[in-house]
């Protein structure tokens, strides 16, 4: 499974610091719109949504499907690879790997 961090059309030139570096903690939510939308997406297999905890000035991060930066809303996508579509990068199979 290829996890992809928020996917932007502008690409950022510099190398992050090494104090950028964060242990990241994972909890499962169970509230929210996103949540209940899952629920009935994927009945059998969903049983909360994996939210990232820790991130400075960042709220509501979780791991969901999507195809392109457009939905993302800023969280990481999964998927089973890319593809170059219209100029960007896609996510593909994104369901597959939920």
């Amino acid at each position: 499974m290829l996890f992809v961090g928020r996917q932007n059309q502008s690409h950022q030139n510099t190398k992050a610091n090494r104090n950028s570096c964060r242990k990241l903690n994972f909890k499962t939510e169970h509230l929210g719109g996103m949540n209940a939308e899952y629920r009935q997406k994927f009945p059998k297999l969903h049983k909360g949504m994996i939210e990232i905890n820790g991130l400075p000035n960042f709220s509501f991060v979780y791991i969901h499907i999507g195809n392109n930066f457009r939905q993302t809303a800023g969280c990481p996508v999964c998927g089973f690879g890319f593809d170059y579509v219209d100029g960007d990068y896609q996510i593909v199979r994104s369901k597959d790997a939920y």
